[in-house]
C-alpha cells in the first residue's frame, strides 16, 4: 500500500515540474533567455504587378487567374504556381496587353520612318528643279539686310498675316526641306511682288547656276509635295 501511495506522489510531482523545451532534432535543451526579444513578425511580400492584370475567379473546385485582356487562364496553386507563367503572359503572348502593344507600335514606327526616309528622298529628286528654284529665291531675300527689308516691304504690301521667318535648308535632310518649304509658300504672293519692285532679284537668277525664279506652277508643286512630306514629318517629330 506504501509503495502505490509513493509511486502517486512521485507521479504527481514529476507533472507539475516545469521542464526545459528540448529540440526535435536532438537531445540538446534549448535555453530561452527571457530578456532576449523576439525577432520581428516577417512583413508581407510586394504583391506583383501582374495582379493588376489579372482577376481570380471564384470557382473553389477549379481556382484560376484570368487575364484581364484575352480571358487566358492559369491554375492557382500557392504552392505550385507563382507569377511567372502569367508575367510571362503579358509581356510575350497576351496580344491585348497595352503596355506590350504600345511598344510593338512603337517598334513598327521606328521600322516605318528608316524605310521611308528613303522613299522622301527619292521625291525630293523627283521635284529637285521645284526645290531648287524656291531655294534660290529664299536664299536671295536672306543674302543682305537691305534684301531681308525690301522683301518684309513686300510682305506688308500684300497684307500677309505670318510670323514665319525664311529659312534655307540644308540639302542632304529631307526635314529641313519641309521646314523651308512650309514657310515660304506662306509668302509666295510677296515673292512675286519682289519681282516687279526689285529689278535685281530677277537679274539674280540664270539658267546655268541659280535657275528661278519660282513659277505659279513652281509654288503649286510645292504645295502638293507639302502634303506628301508633312505626313513623315509627323510621323517622325511627332
Amino acid at each position: 500500500m506504501e509503495k502505490g501511495t509513493s509511486a502517486a506522489a512521485a507521479m504527481e510531482l514529476d507533472e507539475s515540474t516545469p521542464k526545459e523545451p528540448t529540440n526535435n532534432n536532438s537531445d540538446t535543451p534549448i535555453n530561452i533567455d527571457e530578456g532576449t526579444p523576439l525577432p520581428p513578425p516577417r512583413g508581407n511580400k510586394k504583391q506583383s504587378y501582374v495582379w493588376d492584370h489579372f482577376t481570380k475567379n471564384e470557382d473553389p473546385e477549379n481556382p484560376r487567374n484570368v487575364c484581364n485582356y484575352c480571358g487566358v487562364s492559369y491554375a492557382r496553386q500557392k504552392k505550385r504556381n507563382g507569377t511567372t507563367n502569367m508575367r510571362t503572359h503579358l509581356e510575350s503572348q497576351c496580344k491585348k496587353y497595352p503596355l506590350r502593344l504600345n511598344r510593338d507600335k512603337q517598334s513598327l514606327l521606328n521600322f516605318v520612318v528608316k524605310r521611308d526616309s528613303d522613299v522622301v528622298k527619292e521625291g525630293l529628286l523627283e521635284e529637285d528643279d521645284c526645290i531648287k528654284k524656291i531655294r534660290n529665291a529664299v536664299r536671295y531675300v536672306r543674302s543682305s539686310p537691305s534684301r531681308l527689308l525690301a522683301f518684309q516691304k513686300c510682305i506688308n504690301k500684300e497684307k500677309i498675316d505670318s510670323m514665319g521667318k525664311l529659312c534655307l535648308d540644308v540639302e542632304t535632310r529631307w526635314n529641313s526641306t519641309f521646314l523651308m518649304l512650309e514657310i515660304a509658300e506662306k509668302f509666295e504672293k510677296a515673292f512675286l511682288r519682289l519681282g516687279e519692285d526689285d529689278t535685281k532679284y530677277l537679274s539674280y537668277f540664270n539658267s546655268d547656276t541659280n535657275i528661278g525664279p519660282p513659277s505659279d506652277f513652281d509654288w503649286l508643286t510645292a504645295r502638293i509635295f507639302l502634303k506628301f512630306l508633312r505626313i513623315f514629318y509627323l510621323q517622325t517629330y511627332p
